[in-house]
């Protein structure tokens, strides 16, 4: 991993104690459930990084912000995305189902050539608590960007190891290709 991807890592636990307020002084959104990470999928000949801010309004709703950048096979770029997700009431609250859409934005640039795409995701997901310490979560959406359609999905595994703070482990992917990834979050 690269020491651009091992300082981005970083910046997860130290960034949102800079801009978040802290939990005795938070009088908006629900408390515990809006989050900051940083995630690297570990891409095969390229690297990435993506930052995900999502704040969580009401217990019904949450919207999201999220950047990323990328390189490979000499391929640099960036993207931006902002979305919302509705979280339906259910009878056990160790299980979380919500339904999320998300508008995006890619730029890329290949030496004298560049081109940008834009679109939407839609889908589906679900958090499920084990234990105080671990959940599980995954999602399953359309995304059709730049014209190209596919089926998008992720599935991990987020591991509390202080009061706000957690590790994430999982597998992204969508047409045909997939990702590991690991990334450090934080809760507020």
């Amino acid at each position: 991993m690269s020491k651009t991807a091992w300082f981005a890592m970083a910046l997860a636990l130290a960034l949102p104690a800079l801009f978040v307020p802290q939990a005795s002084a938070q009088s908006a959104g629900v408390k515990g459930k809006s989050s900051f990470e940083v995630v690297v999928p570990f891409v095969s000949g390229g690297g990435e990084v993506d930052f995900t801010l999502k704040y969580r309004v009401t217990e019904s709703w949450a919207v999201g912000v999220g950047l990323s950048a990328f390189s490979g096979g000499g391929i640099t770029g960036q993207g931006f995305g902002v979305g919302a997700a509705y979280y339906p009431a259910v009878s056990n609250p160790a299980v979380e189902p919500y339904l999320f859409g998300e508008f995006v934005s890619l730029n890329a640039s290949s030496g004298t050539a560049s081109g940008s795409a834009s679109g939407a995701v839609f889908g589906l997901g679900a958090s499920s608590k084990l234990t105080d310490a671990v959940s599980l979560r995954g999602s399953l959406g359309w995304a059709t960007i730049g014209g190209v359609s596919e089926i998008v999905y992720t599935a991990g595994a987020d591991f509390a190891f202080a009061h706000n703070e957690y590790l994430t482990l999982g597998v992204t992917g969508g047409g045909g290709s997939s990702a590991f990834f690991a990334g450090l979050g934080f809760k507020f």
